[in-house]
């Protein structure tokens, strides 16, 4: 089967012409390594990260049936509107891949974009093409319906005053690039391993996986943090 690597940028499709010999994928985690009294050395898992991936290739100089109908000078400014556009969600480019045993399909943005010609070849343009994977992300707002002042019957006893008020504000902690909820528990109490008190507390901003959140994202801080 014919190994094709397409590029898809604002309805427009890109299929690269001469195939890269490698096709560079990454991903790696924080892992940290904590030296336990009694135990020795072990590994806490850490959060992994994006993808990034890397082509190195060249476009030819004549057109060919790979270009469907642009030309090679028409491939880097295609690239170059990518590396030239805001990341928001729908100006976001997309590479996939065909016939490979595990294909690739990733929304990107260009971490680097470099192009040359070389003597002998200069109608010929060669390039490197390095790009980082691109999750959306952003605040969730929570909506809380607070009620009125509830009224009660004087002959009646009040609440206990142990108990703590709906109304009692409490500290938040905005995330910041490279955070995870083990070191945002640790900064505040000293012991990481109590980070499912954090997450329980914020599941409706943070969402099912705990180990996905995002800089911006305003967290609520236990009582006593």
């Amino acid at each position: 089967m014919t190994v094709q690597i397409k590029i898809q940028f604002n309805n427009k499709y890109l299929t690269i012409p001469i195939n890269p010999e490698e096709l560079n994928i990454q991903r790696s985690a924080d892992n940290d390594d904590l030296d336990i009294v009694g135990l020795g050395k072990v590994t806490r898992k850490g959060v992994p990260s994006l993808m990034s991936c890397s082509i190195e290739s060249f476009f030819p100089c004549s057109n060919s049936y790979f270009y469907t109908g642009v030309t090679p000078k028409t491939c880097v400014d295609f690239i170059n509107e990518i590396w030239n556009t805001e990341n928001k969600n729908n100006k976001v480019a997309k590479i996939s891949t065909t016939g490979l045993p595990k294909n690739l399909n990733m929304y990107f943005v260009i971490e680097e974009f470099e192009y040359d010609y070389k003597a002998g070849e200069e109608e010929d343009i060669y390039y490197t093409l390095k790009m980082k994977e691109y999750i959306p992300y952003g605040v969730r707002v929570v909506k809380t319906n607070i009620s009125g002042t509830s009224s009660y019957n004087s002959s009646q006893p009040r609440a206990s005053s142990s108990t703590p008020s709906q109304n009692t504000s409490r500290k938040t902690y905005k995330v910041v690039k490279g955070d995870c909820l083990w070191n945002i528990t640790k900064k505040f109490t000293g012991v990481g391993s109590r980070w499912r008190e954090l997450y329980n507390l914020n599941k409706s901003v943070i969402g099912s996986n705990p180990n996905l959140i995002y800089p911006n994202q305003l967290l609520t801080l236990p009582t006593g943090w």
